[in-house]
């Protein structure tokens, strides 16, 4: 468990583990060089061969959203993160603050 370093080039997700004190800011994956993003322990990494899933993932992680627990503010209800892209978007448009 844990929070994960994921590389949304590669498709690759690498266990951050739960201490907040040695968490990098500028981590970089290891086989492509590029920087990883961290993300909430809540995030379920994608088979690396689901692209569609892995477009999605990009596309909420560069709007802002880390899988981080987010809660409807009228019912209260915690929210689904969305399955496709077109549900990423109508998410990112109701949640983006």
């Amino acid at each position: 468990m844990g929070h994960k370093y994921v590389c949304l080039r590669c498709r690759k997700c690498f266990s951050a583990g739960t201490d907040f004190t040695k968490f990098q800011d500028n981590k970089i994956c290891p086989d492509c060089m590029t920087p990883m993003v961290l993300l909430n322990e809540k995030f379920k990494a994608p088979s690396k061969t689901d692209v569609a899933q892995w477009e999605t993932v990009k596309i909420l992680v560069d709007n802002g959203f880390r899988f981080q627990t987010l809660y409807d503010p009228v019912s209260g209800e915690r929210i689904r993160y969305p399955r496709t892209k077109t549900e990423a978007e109508e998410f990112i448009r109701k949640y983006k603050h």
